[in-house]
């Protein structure tokens, strides 16, 4: 019998949060199953392309959100 695993089996896999029934289900069937092989392996690039990205926001978007924040404060002081 075939199991079939979803998206969120897999990453609940990958960042070691599956139960462990999950976890040994998708071991083994990561050894014969092609296409789970493939789901995983691209799930994997993903999430590595995440980690590289840069996550805070820009220096200068900062500062707008600064300036329009500070000038909405005088405005509601006076």
């Amino acid at each position: 019998m075939s199991i079939t695993f979803s998206e969120d089996d897999l990453i609940l896999f990958i960042y070691g949060e599956a139960n462990d029934a999950l976890d040994a289900e998708i071991k083994s069937a990561l050894i014969t199953d092609k296409n789970l092989q493939d789901l995983h392996r691209s799930l994997l690039s993903v999430i590595n392309q995440l980690k590289t990205e840069r996550f805070e926001p820009n220096d200068t978007s900062v500062k707008i959100i600064m300036e329009v924040s500070a000038l909405s404060q005088r405005e509601k002081i006076f």
